[in-house]
């Protein structure tokens, strides 16, 4: 059997697959609570950031609030004074101011107004403007409308009619020191609300900064305020970036710049600039101040890591915790699965020796459990002692029919079950038919012997009579011999006379052609005679007609006298040329007509000779037909005698090959019965079954 691997093994596979299914549900089940867990814990920081930051911009909000309270103050406070005299009404509105400086969120406090609106003769404006400087408190008296009336300050607050809220500017000290200032302006009306002038609160940005902003307990956390231009109005960190703008860079930097811009809350994950640019979550939220054109936004950064710390502590923990179970998990399933199949190892080596026939008994055993395994090692086992008793059974029974008995039987029959007793069935089997194969053949070498002597007998009685027959069938060949040389010689001469006769066949055939050709030319020679016939009457014809020519001829020159006398003479040649005309034409015509006579007396003979040939023809072929007839009977003749002679000579050989068989079938009867001897002494070795009773029968 090959060597398993230590990973084929059942104890091994079997933990394997349980221990792999369950990584994957502790895995689904840990990543599902992961998940679960960091989904609750981000929804858990983002409420706490943005909960920071809201009360990091209500800290703002209530800072603004009060400032905006004062600037309204100061805008009814002044109100008042101006019905009073200019003289009445300056001192209180510096001690106005100068009251207001008493809080020391308030950098400074302003009145300003419009050309002669405020108090008469003042076409230049007027300003009021207590401030702080170098621990003294300082008020300038100006007429500067053409320098504040167009800062936006002012322009601010007249156009919207209500307070409005500058971006950080940079003011400089007496002592050289530079300070960011923002100011609340408020407007100033009169009776009928129309506008005159303004009331300001100057704070100082870094009074905003110093509002202790709440971190949440994160070490990297800081809270900025930033103006919906981008000016910084507050950082937690870094103070110098006061009125300073906000570097927005990237992506990141245009999400937060839109929502600043447009004062919306944000919640989005950046970095943390102010610690190390790790990942951070950022949440804003925008500032507002009903009554003013506030907007600003209160932002809230803590690097990712810390708020996640928890967190990561818990998943870390949560894996930890997973690892572990799976170890144990794996051991203790390990254990108990090699200990229920701590019975395979046996089965499986008592399997092997099986395989390899090795039945014999353990000298070691193990204690078997109570449970499927120790059933199927049982039944193994007796398996096992069943095969090796039936083994030996059929080893028994073998041995003794090895020795000749064959009525040997089982010692063991009930081992023998199911598909086991076609063995003891067909063993029972192969000793009956082997009996009965011995018992028949001891009875066929009887029969063998007896029948061995009287072929003997017929062998040698075949052997002389078939030599008597090889003489007479020599004798017999050379007598058809001799008539297959006469058979030849006759159609040879057959052949030879159908040849000459096919020879004159062809002569008489070109004869009787040339005489058709003869008769054919005498009849075109008659043809053409009975057209020179006409031809001589034409003349003849012509001779009479000219001679009548000739004698009208005559007459006339005889009528004409003198005169025709030479004419005369030319119808005189004339009448004699038509006569001699005449004459040939007479004699032509019968020598023609005898030609013609002659040529119907050739025809005739002619004909007659071409009938004659025609018989001759028909006579000739029909004796070419028998000569051929008989040439061709001579040859099968010949080819039959020929045949004759070689089955004659097939016969001399197959009697000759019969003698010289009956001999040796005469020497191997005697070897046949010399053997049959040998085997009747050979089966009295035997011990067989006796096909009528149960007794041993003995040869």
């Amino acid at each position: 059997m090959t060597r398993k691997s230590f990973f084929s093994k059942l104890t091994v596979k079997i933990p394997a697959r349980l221990i792999a299914v369950v990584l994957v549900i502790m895995v689904l089940l840990s990543s599902v609570v992961v998940y679960l867990s960091r989904s609750a814990t981000t929804d858990s920081i983002n409420s706490e950031v943005n909960y920071l930051a809201e009360m990091n911009a209500a800290k703002v909000y209530s800072y603004l609030e009060n400032m905006n309270a004062f600037s309204h103050a100061l805008s009814k406070e002044v109100r008042h004074y101006s019905q009073l005299d200019r003289k009445d009404a300056e001192p209180i509105l510096i001690e106005t101011l100068e009251g207001v400086l008493e809080d020391d969120k308030i950098f400074g406090a302003y009145f300003a107004f419009e050309p002669n609106r405020y108090f008469p003769e003042t076409p230049k404006g007027l300003s009021y403007y207590a401030y702080r400087d170098d621990g003294k408190t300082m008020v300038d008296i100006l007429n500067d409308y053409n320098v504040y009336s167009t800062g936006d300050y002012y322009t601010g607050a007249q156009d919207s009619k209500q307070t409005y809220i500058t971006e950080p500017y940079p003011y400089k000290l007496t002592n050289g020191e530079n300070v960011y200032l923002i100011t609340l302006s408020t407007p100033v009306t009169d009776a009928n609300g129309e506008f005159i002038g303004v009331a300001n609160c100057d704070i100082l940005a870094e009074s905003i900064n110093s509002i202790a902003f709440h971190d949440g307990g994160y070490e990297t956390a800081y809270s900025t305020i930033l103006s919906s231009q981008g000016k910084y109005i507050a950082d937690s960190v870094d103070e110098t970036k006061l009125g300073s703008d906000f570097a927005f860079q990237g992506s990141e930097g245009e999400i937060i710049s839109e929502a600043i811009e447009n004062g919306k809350p944000l919640l989005m994950e950046g970095h943390n600039e102010h610690f190390k640019n790790k990942k951070a979550i950022i949440n804003y939220i925008p500032i507002t101040l009903e009554g003013t054109n506030l907007c600003w936004s209160s932002g809230f950064v803590v690097n990712k890591s810390e708020v996640f710390s928890s967190q990561n502590l818990m998943t870390a923990i949560i894996i930890l915790t997973c690892i572990l179970s799976i170890l144990l998990l794996s051991v203790f399933t390990y254990r108990v699965i090699k200990r229920s199949l701590s019975p395979i190892s046996y089965v499986m080596n008592l399997a092997d020796k099986m395989r390899c026939c090795d039945l014999s008994k353990d000298e070691n055993t193990i204690a078997l459990p109570n449970d499927e395994l120790g059933q199927l090692a049982h039944i193994f086992i007796e398996t096992r002692d069943d095969l090796r008793a039936i083994i030996s059974d059929i080893t028994y029974c073998l041995n003794h029919m090895a020795e000749g008995d064959f009525h040997v039987d089982s010692q063991c029959e009930e081992r023998y079950v199911g598909e086991y007793s076609h063995i003891l069935h067909d063993m029972k089997k192969i000793g009956e038919r082997l009996s009965k194969t011995l018992l028949q053949i001891e009875e066929t070498s009887d029969q063998v012997q007896s029948g061995s002597e009287q072929v003997a007998l017929g062998a040698q009685a075949l052997s002389q009579g078939a030599t008597e027959q090889a003489s007479s069938i020599e004798e017999l060949s050379a007598t058809i011999t001799g008539l297959s040389e006469h058979i030849k010689n006759n159609a040879d001469d057959a052949n030879v006379a159908n040849t000459i006769a096919k020879e004159a066949g062809s002569d008489v055939m070109e004869s009787n052609r040339h005489m058709q050709e003869l008769l054919a030319a005498m009849a075109e020679i008659n043809e053409t005679s009975d057209e020179i016939s006409k031809i001589i009457k034409t003349i003849d014809n012509i001779a009479f007609q000219t001679n009548i020519l000739a004698l009208n001829a005559a007459v006339e020159a005889a009528r004409a006298g003198m005169a025709g006398k030479g004419f005369s003479v030319v119808a005189d040649e004339v009448r004699n040329l038509a006569s001699k005309s005449a004459e040939a034409a007479k004699s032509t015509s019968g020598l023609i007509q005898n030609s013609i006579m002659a040529v119907e007396n050739g025809s005739k003979l002619a004909n007659t000779t071409a009938v004659s040939l025609e018989k001759v023809v028909d006579r000739v072929q029909d004796m070419e037909e028998k000569i051929k007839n008989i040439a061709a009977a001579s040859e099968e003749q010949a080819e039959s005698v020929a045949q004759i002679a070689q089955g004659i000579d097939q016969i001399s050989s197959v009697v000759q090959t019969n003698s010289a068989t009956a001999e040796q079938s005469a020497a191997a009867s005697e070897e046949l019965s010399g053997q049959a001897n040998i085997l009747k002494s050979m089966m009295m070795q035997f011990t067989l079954q006796d096909n009528l009773s149960d007794d041993k029968t003995h040869f």
